[in-house]
């Protein structure tokens, strides 16, 4: 049985918890944040950490992860799992009292219809499965309802399965009613439309009011199976500013704010009734090089932005609570991980590495930035004001750039974050250095390298076989070389700041904890 594992984790830190009593219900938990990316509650199409957050509160998973402990996989759906290392199968057993928020029991089909429905449907969660061998034409023969209370995954390749439990516990692993949502297919669409605005899953709680980019009001169940939440009702409200999110957690109106800048979370850092909280994540602040325009495919001129950007001076301003100095692919904490800092801010070596290439006379070139909150506009500008000192024009286009990116459409450098939900090195080695089909048509949108057009077959190779089972020391080291093999390739995504998601929170408020792969529950939040 498997149950233990050996993977890196990376806690959430806090500063100081002092009781307070706030003007909100006892048994509500209110939410300012942005909610301009909770667009759908169906877990095939999430890939923010906003609608993640959602969805792991209507849904349940076979497994899960504590916060606290990302190194253990524990029981959810599944009460226990075993696998069979010759026909590489795992076996799950379900537990017998959880059921879907319409009264119906958690089977085995549900499980096996929603692993299926990811990759039928082909949207953005397909890729977490995808890598490991899934696909939409094997969807049928890898996930399979052996009874009611027996699930199956049969692995398409030889990988290490205790990987891709990890991955079943984050949101692309929701279990749907599958009844229910069929009840609301149109046009054989597998009850997408119908999920824009409605749920069906098993989880804590359930959708009572939803209004875009306006509010979200969730209730909770009385009768879910993990026992009813302390918290009666939740409620997320969309706060684009900063300076209101921090009124009005100031005033008592929320309990928890998602959306608040460097100076509002400076400034509340210093108050003894509010708790900042710092969820080091697994991706990255960077700066990505379209290496389809002509000088930034260039590995010299690559190289010469990993000294352009004044990242020391944004460490100590813009960046202070948002992330950690970081320049390789590895994150901290992880097996095979540098701390090292070797790529200083250096415009005169910049100036050689640009004359080197032959761009002496420095060239224009255009910056999108992820959105035009903070800190991706800072980070734009940082870079347009010392660019220009070594002849490099930089025309900062402002708007949301996050999907332009993505899709591998019309940019030239995109200033953003990146992410993985995988707590373990191949997860950002996956995303950032593979690509194994750097071609328009294959659509390989969840891997920056494919976004960004860098064709990559040697690192390619090595990440996959950085997938399949390997003796911990030889994994290790191959993890190293992948990293020394980045850095010497002047990568055309460039690590600056490893990612931290901040927050403030009313120091009254207890168990609302931060999830590095995005799964923050609400059943396990009280107030004093």
């Amino acid at each position: 049985m498997l149950r233990t594992l050996a993977l890196p984790i990376v806690a959430a830190a806090a500063i100081a918890v002092v009781p307070v009593q706030a003007a909100t219900q006892p048994d509500a938990l209110v939410i300012g944040m942005v909610m301009d990316t909770l667009t759908t509650f169906d877990p095939a199409d999430v890939s923010a950490l906003e609608p993640s957050e959602v969805v792991a509160n209507f849904y349940d998973r076979l497994v899960e992860i504590a916060p606290a402990d990302l190194s253990q996989v524990l029981p959810s759906l599944a009460e226990s799992w075993e696998y069979d290392g010759e026909g590489r199968v795992l076996t799950f057993e379900l537990r017998s009292d959880a059921t879907f928020s319409g009264g119906d029991p958690v089977l085995a089909e549900d499980v096996a219809w929603s692993l299926q429905r990811v990759l039928k449907l082909e949207m953005v969660a397909a890729g977490e499965l995808r890598q490991w061998g899934f696909t939409a034409d094997n969807a049928e023969q890898s996930f399979v309802a052996v009874d009611e209370d027996t699930f199956q995954v049969h692995l398409p390749e030889d990988i290490a399965p205790e990987l891709f439990l990890v991955t079943l516990a984050g949101t692309v692993g929701s279990v749907l009613d599958r009844d229910e949502v069929l009840r609301h297919e149109q046009n054989g669409d597998l009850g997408r439309n119908w999920l824009i605005s409605a749920a069906a899953g098993s989880g804590p709680f359930t959708l009572t009011d939803w209004r875009p980019n306006n509010i979200l009001i969730a209730t909770r169940r009385d009768d879910y199976w993990g026992g009813a939440p302390q918290i009666r009702r939740v409620m997320l409200r969309h706060i684009p500013e900063s300076g209101s999110q921090r009124l009005q957690l100031e005033a008592g109106d929320l309990d928890v704010a998602k959306g608040l800048n460097t100076s509002d979370l400076g400034a509340l850092a210093n108050k003894d009734d509010f708790t900042i909280e710092r969820v080091q994540g697994f991706g990255f602040y960077v700066l990505a090089l379209n290496q389809e325009v002509e000088a930034l495919a260039n590995p010299l001129v690559r190289e010469a932005f990993r000294h352009m950007l004044d990242w020391p001076g944004l460490a100590g301003s813009v960046m202070q609570f948002s992330g950690i100095p970081h320049q390789n692919v590895v994150p901290q904490g992880m097996v095979g991980a540098s701390n090292a800092l070797p790529y200083d801010f250096d415009l005169e070596r910049a100036r050689e590495l640009l004359a080197e290439a032959g761009y002496a006379d420095g060239f224009s070139v255009s910056v999108y930035p992820s959105s035009a909150s903070s800190p991706f506009m800072e980070l734009a500008e940082s870079l347009q004001a010392t660019a220009a000192q070594v002849g490099v024009n930089v025309e900062i286009v402002a708007g949301n750039n996050a999907d332009r990116f993505r899709n591998r459409e019309d940019y030239q450098i995109f200033v953003g974050r990146t992410t993985s939900k995988l707590p373990d090195p191949l997860g950002t080695l996956q995303t950032h250095a593979s690509n194994p089909d750097n071609s328009d048509e294959s659509r390989n949108t969840n891997l920056n390298a494919w976004r960004v057009a860098w064709d990559t077959p040697e690192l390619t190779a090595m990440v996959d076989a950085l997938r399949k089972p390997l003796d911990p020391e030889k994994r290790q080291q191959l993890i190293i070389d992948i990293r020394e093999l980045y850095d010497a390739q002047s990568p055309a995504i460039i690590p600056f700041f490893q990612r931290v998601d901040a927050f403030a929170r009313s120091a009254n408020v207890e168990g609302y904890v931060g999830s590095p792969i995005w799964v923050t529950r609400w059943d396990t939040v009280t107030k004093q």
